[in-house]
């Protein structure tokens, strides 16, 4: 079951969990599943969009639904110093 859960296993069943990303991608899951670490992210957001978007959700959603998109349906660790728990210490 851990091997499962594990990203090469996602990326390597990509078609069949993904099978729409062949109409957007030209190599279809292929491009569009990877771990972020190729850099082509870099440059696409401006210094001043982290605070631009932490105040639009302070606005917008309530601090539990902000603390779900954060870090997802398994939320933050317990301790809310950890890095990766983002936006904890505001909830």
């Amino acid at each position: 079951m851990i091997a499962a859960a594990h990203f090469e296993t996602k990326k390597a069943q990509g078609a069949a969990l993904l099978p729409r990303t062949q109409l957007v991608f030209d190599t279809g899951p292929s491009r569009f599943m990877n771990k972020g670490t190729n850099g082509w992210w870099q440059g696409v957001f401006l210094s001043d969009d982290p605070a631009l978007y932490d105040a639009l959700v302070d606005a917008n959603f309530a601090p539990d639904l902000a603390l779900w998109v954060a870090n997802g349906r398994l939320g933050c660790p317990m301790a809310a110093n950890i890095a990766g728990c983002h936006r904890a210490s505001r909830a």
